[in-house]
C-alpha cells in the first residue's frame, strides 16, 4: 500500500512506508499535471500497438526448456517397507 501512518512518520516506526508514500504521491501529482520537481520514476504509458506472442503449433520445446524432466520423473511408490534408502537399487548397475 502507498499509505503510511502517523506512527510511521513521527515515531520512525517504518521509514520505508513513509518513503513509498511520498514517492507514490509524487507520481500521482505528476500524472495529474504538476510540473514541478518529481522524485518518482515516470509511469509507463500503454503502447499503441500491442505485439502478440508468435504462436506456432508445429514448434517443439527446446532441450534447454525441457531441463531434466526425464531424469526427475518419480518412480512408482515403494510400499514394501524396505528401508535401504535405494542401496539395493544401486547394486543393479
Amino acid at each position: 500500500s502507498d499509505l503510511f501512518t502517523t506512527a510511521d512518520l513521527y515515531d520512525g516506526k517504518s521509514i520505508v512506508n513513509v518513503t513509498n508514500g511520498l514517492v507514490a504521491f509524487s507520481r500521482a501529482a505528476t500524472k495529474n499535471g504538476f510540473s514541478g520537481p518529481c522524485i518518482a520514476p515516470k509511469e509507463a504509458k500503454p503502447s499503441k500497438s500491442s505485439k502478440q506472442w508468435d504462436f506456432n503449433p508445429n514448434r517443439t520445446t527446446s532441450k534447454l526448456n525441457q531441463g531434466s524432466a526425464a531424469t526427475m520423473d518419480k518412480p512408482a511408490l515403494d510400499l514394501s517397507g524396505n528401508v535401504t534408502f535405494g542401496a539395493d537399487n544401486s547394486k543393479k548397475f
